[in-house]
């Protein structure tokens, strides 16, 4: 289950620190390594992943992060808590969190993020709400405008 496209790496040990955007980042398994890259914005949110496009290599990559190590600015909280039920289930939370007992069910979020101050929680649904409205936007722009300029084969009916 890959990410836009490129490589998607996996973290498999805790990070000294959250991850999150502008970290600096060198990845490496046990016969391979990779320069210095930097994390740029989340590119997809599941329930119990953040996966972060890499900039800097020289090849399209991404880091697929679980969220407790994944530092989410206040919009992405926001959002994954609010739609974490509709979030993919899958893939299954990292292997260090699968027998811990809130990780047992998917109907309940086991992700805390901090308290929002008074206005702010609504701030941030109006911006999620002007994102996905503006998607759609872009999206039924583009399809008219496909179907506008449809070639014509010459046939008449």
């Amino acid at each position: 289950m890959e990410e836009r496209v490129g490589l998607t790496w996996i973290i498999d040990t805790r990070p000294k620190r959250q991850l999150g955007t502008s970290a600096l980042i060198r990845l490496h398994t046990n016969t391979q390594g990779s320069g210095t890259g930097r994390l740029a914005q989340i590119v997809t949110l599941r329930k119990h992943w953040a996966t972060f496009s890499i900039i800097g290599s020289q090849t399209t990559c991404n880091l697929r992060v679980p969220i407790p190590w994944a530092q989410l600015d206040a919009l992405q909280s926001h959002a994954h808590t609010t739609h974490y039920t509709s979030l993919p289930a899958l893939p299954r939370p990292h292997h260090s969190f699968l027998h811990l007992p809130p990780f047992l069910s998917d109907s309940e979020n086991p992700y805390e993020f901090e308290v929002w101050d008074d206005g702010e929680e609504e701030s941030a649904q109006l911006s999620l709400t002007r994102i996905t409205n503006a998607l759609r936007h872009t999206r039924n722009r583009a399809r008219k405008s496909a179907a506008a300029t449809e070639p014509s084969n010459g046939v008449t009916a």
